[in-house]
């Protein structure tokens, strides 16, 4: 029997996920339904495929820049009346990396058995965002397929712009960080214990705070193991952050809980979300679907939690800027009037896009706000610790000289 994985909320709103073994899709929601659950996502769970022999030593990673390119190939030569399949064998032809001419090559085989694109899409979740596979979905539907990937290529560019210049706006930070990090290796490690040795040679008594540095330094000197968990644990953690699933969730747990970054996590989600449903709609996508997908393309559990309750909402027969306005927390009333009026004209995808277009340089402008804010407490921070360093070898000095 297949099995399916799911994610849903409960009523209160707290995330749940599992797996459940049923015959087909609409029995795993008849469960949901059962417990009581909202479902987010069911899918049929993937089985894990043979590890292949041929592992590419280069080139192996695709890119979000690939994907991006990979859509508006895909685009243009759709838009130039080439047949499908006679399209992936050009890709098939040119793909460089293994990983992405496998894809090509297995997308290829199941449009030949009469499978539409989007289902293809839909099995690799680590390449195409949940909102593409269903752009695709319903520009297959509508004859307008070359439009849906102009509009996934224009919205991954715009992800992929805004995600470069936060971490162009954070590099400098965590510059300091790191050097900071191994100035203190290299004082503790190697200056302290040779200065300590020194001073301990004059016969000078040292004052406290100086003892506990230089013991620190000569505790450190004497084991390099314990330096070298320190650099592991500090290596090793800030790449856990950056590239896993994991690291991010965590990372943006405790940013939630911060004053600051939950404002610029809100602007940023709420752009995304705008821009994404707009997208959806316009492609003819209906709300209910639109919705759901959108949903699934945000990252922050409680985010999605509310979107699917206000879906509910909407099922029941209230207009989707009520279904937003009763999460005021989440869904400020500039984004929930633009709705309503954007439903009342006949012009909410237009007025979408531009939420999103404002949302988006709101919170780039206060990215760089705080990116200002954080370089100078980070540069107080490092000048404090070198100036408590200093003072502490500067003062058996100054008792030293004045004892002569």
């Amino acid at each position: 029997m297949p099995t399916f994985v799911w994610e849903a909320v409960t009523r209160e709103g707290q995330h749940r996920a599992g797996e459940v073994d049923v015959p087909g899709k609409a029995e795993a929601l008849a469960f949901l339904h059962r417990e009581h659950l909202l479902p987010i996502t069911v899918s049929l769970k993937r089985q894990k495929r043979a590890i292949s022999i041929s592992i590419p030593l280069f080139g192996g990673h695709v890119s979000q820049v690939d994907i991006i390119t990979f859509t508006r190939h895909l685009a243009v030569m759709i838009k130039a009346g080439l047949g499908i399949v006679e399209i992936f064998d050009i890709l098939i032809a040119d793909a460089e990396k293994h990983k992405l001419k496998r894809f090509f090559e297995t997308t290829r085989k199941e449009l030949e058995r009469g499978q539409p694109l989007w289902s293809s899409l839909e099995q690799e979740k680590d390449l195409f965002p949940p909102y593409a596979v269903g752009l695709v979905r319903a520009g297959e539907a509508s004859g307008n397929l070359d439009k849906a990937l102009e509009e996934i290529a224009r919205s991954m560019l715009r992800d992929y712009e805004s995600r470069r210049r936060v971490m162009a706006a954070m590099m400098y930070p965590m510059i300091l960080l790191v050097a900071a990090f191994f100035l203190m290796l290299f004082l503790f490690f190697f200056a302290l214990p040779k200065l300590a040795e020194a001073f301990l040679q004059s016969g000078v008594e040292l004052p406290l705070v100086t003892r506990v540095l230089f013991d620190t330094g000569k505790f450190l000197g004497s084991n390099p193991l314990v330096v070298a968990v320190l650099v592991l644990v500090f290596v090793g953690g800030g790449g856990f952050i950056v590239f896993s699933r994991a690291g991010k969730n965590l990372l943006g747990r405790f940013a939630w809980q911060l004053g600051p970054t939950r404002l610029l996590i809100k602007k940023f989600t709420l752009s995304r979300l705008s821009r994404t449903l707009a997208s959806l709609l316009t492609s003819g996508v209906p709300v209910m679907e639109s919705l759901s997908i959108t949903a699934n393309s945000i990252h922050f559990p409680i985010f999605r939690a509310k979107i699917i309750g206000a879906r509910e909402n909407i099922r029941k027969g209230t207009t989707l800027s009520d279904a937003f306005r009763q999460y005021p927390d989440l869904f400020p009333q500039l984004l929930t009037s633009m709705m309503a009026v954007g439903e009342r004209s006949g012009q909410l995808s237009e007025l979408l896009v531009t939420i999103s277009q404002f949302y988006e340089e709101e919170a780039e402008r206060q990215l760089s706000t705080l990116i200002g804010l954080v370089e100078p407490m980070l540069l107080m921070s490092m000048g404090g610790l070198v100036g408590f360093i200093a003072i502490s070898v500067l003062l058996p000095i100054y008792q030293f000289v004045t004892s002569v």
